[in-house]
């Protein structure tokens, strides 16, 4: 039942930061923050998710991987992952069993989808999501990344779950909605015009 921003690491991240800064508190926008992977050292947050397994993570050749996983170590915790690791003693196993059984999908390809299900699970009171935007379409996931967050999405809508995603994200086509009107284009209705209740507003 609580007020939900889920943070992510693409360009509309920025819009997150800008609404907290404005807040000045951000529990006045949003009662809890969830974040992934990378952001664990840049946001103020309650909980992290790193779907990896810790022991994939740690043979990773990456020369930045190891900043990673000492800020997990580190991490106060929730750190919600796949599979938890001894010497991470505040990882804590996603709940994937009662996720699943409870929205009757197991439609997971990117860390998001399973903070955006794990959110329609709880049954928060609303949604605002930042940064999942799979801008780097030249990525072979990201256009498979962004149809699974959309899918949970529509989960959340489904439950009743009020969703806000910034003007700059193409998350769900926002970054086409109309600035004033804040609707986006219908196809096929270019030259139609009908009333639209606030009510009826997805993002």
């Amino acid at each position: 039942g609580k007020r939900l921003a889920i943070v992510a690491l693409g360009p509309s991240s920025r819009a997150y930061l800008d609404m907290a800064g404005a807040a000045v508190d951000r529990r006045t926008e949003w009662e809890e923050v969830w974040t992934c992977n990378n952001y664990a050292t840049v946001i103020q947050h309650d909980r992290l998710f790193v779907m990896d397994d810790m022991r994939l993570l740690m043979k990773d050749p990456d020369p930045m991987m190891p900043v990673l996983i000492e800020a997990i170590r580190r991490h106060p915790g929730p750190v919600y992952t796949s599979c938890p690791h001894p010497d991470f003693p505040t990882m804590v196993e996603y709940p994937l069993e009662a996720v699943v059984n409870d929205l009757v999908s197991d439609y997971f390809n990117n860390v998001t989808a399973y903070m955006l299900a794990f959110a329609c699970a709880i049954r928060v009171k609303s949604l605002h999501v930042f940064g999942i935007d799979f801008k780097a379409m030249d990525s072979k996931d990201a256009p498979h990344g962004r149809e699974c967050c959309e899918f949970w999405l529509g989960n959340a809508h489904r439950l009743g779950i009020p969703v806000t995603v910034p003007t700059s994200s193409p998350l769900l086509d926002t970054n086409l909605a109309d600035r004033w009107t804040g609707f986006r284009p219908l196809y096929g209705y270019e030259t139609v015009n009908f009333e639209r209740g606030h009510e009826a507003r997805f993002v």
